[in-house]
Order: structure tokens, then sequence, then C-alpha cells
């Protein structure tokens, strides 16, 4: 009889390391970490205790300019294995997880053609996702840790469409990240009904359609609720979804948890409790 295993996974957009209580004020390549973020940071982590974490804007170092590694300062206190690849200032994703992490490699993303790039552009904010693989029950899952382009729809709508090609050509598949659902235009806001409301940028039914559409199923903004995940001071800046856990057909969302901290200023923590077939 065939099993099924569990497995928690979470989305944390990380940030520079600062918090809303306290910033060590560099650039966020160098990281603004501080004794009391550390702390902040090892308390949620623990908290949500996730078996596979995909984190997003994982700044090259937690102390500057001191050089300590986010690995050294704070991850190694949480799990074992950690993966990442860091380019540019906000262009770092990594994975972390008890599992054993193999094939962790950037997919950049193709040239996106637009309506101001009709011979096609390779400007997006977030150029490559991060993928990788684990094992879970004898099963091969791959993973993505993600940031997509908020400046211009058209080029996320390309990004969404190559991550979904990517996912059917896999087995089984986990989307973790920040999909960044507004409704811009190469920077420029629209007013064409994509958005959610006519006093938000935020456009989430429309990306997420592209989900429903491929037979996706994702933690936040549907069947589970619709949590606000941009945070000012503690508190959701907006009702409505940036960050979201997707999978394939034969992973099942068992249940969501969106984790709040009164330091948070950048993102909240979306976890999901996942049930894949096939494993034993």
């Amino acid at each position: 009889m065939e099993q099924k295993t569990t497995i928690r996974v979470a989305s944390f957009n990380i940030g520079d390391f600062t918090t809303a209580s306290e910033s060590a004020g560099n650039d966020i390549r160098y990281g603004s970490g501080t004794q009391q973020t550390l702390e902040e940071f090892c308390a949620v982590f623990k908290k949500v205790h996730a078996d596979l974490w995909g984190l997003q804007e994982d700044s090259e170092f937690f102390f500057y300019p001191e050089k300590i590694l986010p690995y050294d300062a704070l991850y190694k206190q949480i799990l074992p294995n950690y993966e990442r690849v860091f380019t540019r200032s906000y262009n770092g994703k990594a994975f972390l997880s008890h599992l054993k992490l193999s094939d962790v490699t950037p997919v950049s993303y193709p040239a996106a053609v637009t309506s101001y790039a009709p011979e096609g552009t390779n400007s997006y904010g977030h150029p490559w996702f991060l993928s990788g693989k684990i094992i879970i029950g004898g099963k091969e899952i791959a993973i993505v840790s993600l940031h997509l382009d908020w400046s211009c729809k058209e080029r996320r709508a390309q990004q969404l469409d190559s991550l979904i090609a990517f996912a059917k050509a896999q087995t089984s598949c986990i989307f973790i990240g920040d999909f960044n659902p507004e409704n811009l235009i190469n920077g420029t806001l629209c007013q064409d009904g994509d958005s959610v409301a006519p006093d938000t940028k935020n456009m989430y039914k429309a990306d997420w359609k592209k989900f429903d559409d491929a037979g996706l199923d994702y933690a936040n903004g549907g069947r589970f609720g619709t949590f606000g995940t941009i945070m000012k001071n503690g508190v959701p800046a907006s009702p409505y979804p940036w960050d979201n856990i997707v999978v394939t057909p034969d992973i099942h969302i068992r249940n969501v948890e969106v984790f709040y901290e009164p330091w948070m200023n950048d993102h909240a923590i979306v976890a999901a409790d996942l049930e894949i077939d096939g494993t034993c």
C-alpha cells in the first residue's frame, strides 16, 4: 500500500537581516544584522520549525565589516544543510534544510517579449530562479526558491510561464518565494482592471490564475485564505499576498500558517505542511 510522507516548507524573504528593532545601516549586499536581530531571526526560525526553507534576498553577509556569513551567524543554529547563490544586491536565494540538497543551480529566464521591447529584454529585476532537488521517502522532488519581477507584469508573466514549464518537466515540484504580484509595466502603474481593488497595485488573482490553469495548488490567496505578507512595523501593510508556496498535483497542501512578529518590517513567513504521494 502506498504511504504518504509529510514535510513542512517555509518561505521567507529575509531582507538584509535588519528588522524594525535595529539595523547596522549597511547596504543590503553587506547585511545589516546586529546581535538583536540575530536573536529575533533565530527565535522565529525555531518557532516555524520547517524541514525546508526557501530564502530570498539572502544577503552576502550577516555581520559586516566582520564578513560573517549568514550560515555561520544564523542558519547553522537552525538546520545543517544550506546552499545559496548570490548575484548583485538583492539576488541572493537559498535553501536551508535537514534534508540533503543536490543539483542546486540558478536557472535564467529567457528574454521577455514585451510591449516596450518587442525584440525581447533580459532586464529582469531578478533574472533567475534557484533550483535544486531533495529526496523524501525515496521520491525525488524538484525545489525552487524564487523572487519574481515586481516592476513589470509583462516580464513577470514570462517568468511564471517559465516556472510552470519547469514544473511540468518534473515528476514533483515545490515553488517557494516572493511572487511580487504588482500591476506595473516597466515601472509604470497600470489602471487596467488587473488589480484586485481600485486602491491597490496587487494583482495576485490574475497571476495565480496561471497556477489554476496549470493544475498547481498554492498556500496563499486561495482555499486556505489570503494572507498579507508585506510588513510594516510588525503588521501587514496590505491584506494581499506577495509570498507563496506552490506545488504540483502529487503534492497536497494540508495546512497553512503565516507567522507575524512585531519586529518584521519587510516580509512575513509563509509555512505549509505538505503531503507527498508516492513516498514510503
